[in-house]
C-alpha cells in the first residue's frame, strides 16, 4: 500500500511537470490502468480521452493542443481551432482540426485530421503555446 502511495506521488509530480502524458508513460509510475483511472476519478489527473491525461490545472482545450504539439509534431493546427488560438473566434472546439500531408494520417478521437496536398500546406507559422512549439496557419 505504501509503495502505491509513493508511486501516485511520483506520477503526480511527473504529470505536473510534463503537463500531459500518454497512458503508456503513466504506467511507468502506476502499477496498472485501474490505478490511473482512480486518480482520474478523484480529479487528481484529467482524462482527455484517447489515452491521454493532463494535470487538472490545465484547461482541456489547451491540453488537446499540447497533445498535438507533443505527440503529432508534423500536424498543422487549422480551421476553427486555429482561429480560436489566434483569438479570432470564441467558438467551442470539441476536437482539434489539423492538416497533414496526403501521405500521412492521424487517427485519434480528439483530432480531426484533414489530409491535403503538399501545395496547400503554405503559410505555416511556428508558435510557442504554453511552452510547446506548435505548427499553425
Amino acid at each position: 500500500m505504501e509503495a502505491s502511495i509513493e508511486n501516485n506521488k511520483a506520477l503526480l509530480r511527473a504529470i505536473k511537470s510534463k503537463q500531459i502524458m500518454k497512458t503508456s508513460e503513466l504506467l511507468k509510475f502506476a502499477s496498472n490502468n485501474y490505478q490511473i483511472g482512480l486518480l482520474a476519478e478523484k480529479g487528481e489527473i484529467t482524462s482527455l480521452g484517447a489515452g491521454f491525461y493532463s494535470h487538472p490545472s490545465i484547461d482541456p482545450f489547451n491540453a488537446y493542443i499540447l497533445v498535438v504539439a507533443k505527440y503529432y509534431p508534423q500536424a498543422i493546427i487549422s480551421n476553427i481551432t486555429a482561429l480560436v488560438i489566434h483569438k479570432l473566434s470564441d467558438e467551442r472546439v470539441d476536437f482539434v482540426d489539423v492538416d497533414v500531408s496526403r501521405d500521412q494520417s492521424i487517427r485519434n478521437k480528439i483530432i480531426s485530421c484533414h489530409r491535403v496536398p503538399d501545395s496547400h500546406l503554405i503559410g505555416v507559422l511556428e508558435m510557442n503555446f504554453q511552452g510547446q512549439l506548435i505548427r499553425i496557419y
